[in-house]
């Protein structure tokens, strides 16, 4: 179940359904996950409340996202304490009645396509204590997948068996993908990277990114000034196998009719490479030398699906 909710696998329709809801219902009859209606913003129970809703992306809050000031301003106007006992409240310490003062006036700031995806079903690990990381199913696959990157299975396999001791070990791969990610957002952006074309924007990294991170660090410059989120982003670094390449967009264009899965598996498979992945964001590997003529063929593909 964590593997299908870190895969994304509940975002279409904001929970699981199909074969991984019998998987589901499994785990709550067996008491191993608690599913509940609640905001489906990543890091209900680690993230502090003002970046609980100031790192917020997807759907973006007017007002809020990227904006810390805005944040503390909604939260004080609703009479909600960000400390308690001097620790920082997050999203899971809050009562009832707290979260649906927030809920309330989040909905308010949302359109109702991006009210679905802003509410909906998430899941509770409660045999995992607050503050590990783990008792929430999104961040729990955030541990695993940051082991995974890291080349730790092994952190990732004493994790899933319950070793607490292990946590430690995650912790030092979750450090390093913090600062591998934030190293790599100031090389593009400090070498002007980002380059435009009428229908995607695209950077080259070359062999300065990991490949591990590149679609990470894609989607996040999406979502700041220096792109345009009207179109989507192609990102190209160098990998073993030839050129990784990892696309990501705005889910306002995936409901235009925008699908990436299809962009990245069509244009890649013409040039002599393999691709898939979500409409939302989707990846590749090409041969080196084919990145133009890859670009070329994304971009007749991206127009024809938005016009």
């Amino acid at each position: 179940m964590i593997g299908a909710v870190g895969d994304f696998q509940d975002t279409n329709h904001s929970k699981l359904v199909s074969i991984n809801r019998d998987i589901l219902n499994d785990a709550v009859f067996n008491g191993d996950v608690i599913a509940e209606d609640d905001l489906r913003f990543f890091g209900r129970d680690s993230r502090p409340l003002v970046q609980f809703f100031q790192y917020c992306s997807d759907p973006r809050l007017e007002g809020l996202t990227d904006n810390a000031a805005g944040c503390m301003d909604m939260l004080e106007f609703l009479h909600i304490p960000i400390k308690k006992d001097g620790r920082q409240r997050v999203w899971n310490d809050l009562d009832r009645d707290e979260k649906d003062r927030i809920t309330d006036n989040i909905m308010e700031l949302l359109s109702v396509d991006d009210q679905k995806r802003a509410y909906g079903e998430m899941y509770t690990l409660p045999k995992f204590e607050p503050g590990t990381g783990l008792r929430d199913a999104k961040e729990y696959a955030t541990v695993l997948n940051s082991c995974g990157r890291y080349d730790d299975a092994e952190t990732g396999m004493r994790i899933c068996f319950g070793e607490k001791d292990a946590l430690k070990d995650a912790e030092k791969n979750r450090a390093d993908h913090r600062k591998h990610i934030s190293s790599a957002l100031a090389f593009v952006r400090d070498n002007h990277l980002i380059r435009e074309r009428k229908f995607i924007q695209y950077f080259d990294a070359g062999d300065k990114i990991r490949d591990t991170v590149v679609g990470i660090v894609a989607g996040m410059l999406l979502n700041t000034p220096e792109c345009r989120r009207s179109i989507p982003i192609i990102a190209f670094v160098d990998s073993d196998d030839g050129v990784k390449v990892s696309a990501r967009a705005d889910r306002i264009l995936v409901d235009r009719g925008l699908d990436l899965s299809i962009v990245m598996k069509t244009a890649s498979e013409l040039v002599g490479g393999y691709g898939g992945g979500h409409n939302v964001a989707a990846g590749a590997t090409i041969p080196v030398d084919k990145k133009e003529e890859f670009l070329g063929i994304a971009e007749d593909i991206v127009s024809s699906q938005l016009i």
